[in-house]
């Protein structure tokens, strides 16, 4: 019986890794894809600022905490600097920076932006606050940053008050329920 669970766990290990090195692939290709699309896009745009944002994910997502942070600030910047950006637009560019700095385990520099996220989004009354705008994905990375700050108490306060929104527009027990 050990010899077959130990080789059913690794052929479970090994697909596992299989299916993460597929996955860093799929980040890699579309990291190359975004980054060549920069020369040919005006860096003063609200497409450059989405690019950059996008990057921002990838980077996030392979553990380039460093990348992201310049990545959202690239996009934070333009979309602040337009005259009129989309209100929804700047809340999450507020966001980015936050959740950037907080994978980058800078969670106090994360707060006053995720802060500001969360601010615009309750200016607005229901359902608006949270159709509009991520407030729960606000909400959880505030609580993240929270968490690394050792605020446990405000954490769960913010992981609460970001499963209401979830339950709102995702329905109860939805896969965020894991926070």
């Amino acid at each position: 019986m050990y010899t077959t669970l130990s080789s059913s766990c690794a052929e479970s290990h090994t697909e596992l890794l299989s299916r993460y090195m597929l996955e860093i692939q799929h980040f890699i290709s579309a990291e190359k894809s975004l980054s060549s699309l920069l020369p040919e896009v005006d860096i003063k745009s609200a497409g450059y600022a989405q690019i950059n944002q996008d990057l921002m994910g990838i980077f996030e997502r392979t553990g380039r905490s460093n990348r992201a942070v310049e990545c959202a600030k690239v996009g934070f910047d333009i979309l602040t600097g337009l005259d009129v950006p989309p209100e929804n637009d700047l809340a999450n560019a507020y966001s980015d920076m936050g959740y950037s700095l907080c994978a980058a385990f800078r969670a106090s520099g994360a707060l006053p932006y995720l802060d500001k996220a969360i601010e615009m989004a309750k200016a607005h009354p229901e359902p608006e606050c949270y159709t509009k705008f991520n407030i729960d994905r606000f909400l959880r990375n505030h609580g993240r940053a929270n968490q690394q700050l050792r605020r446990f108490d405000k954490a769960l306060a913010d992981f609460e008050e970001a499963n209401y929104f979830q339950a709102k527009l995702h329905g109860e027990n939805s896969h965020y329920d894991g926070e």
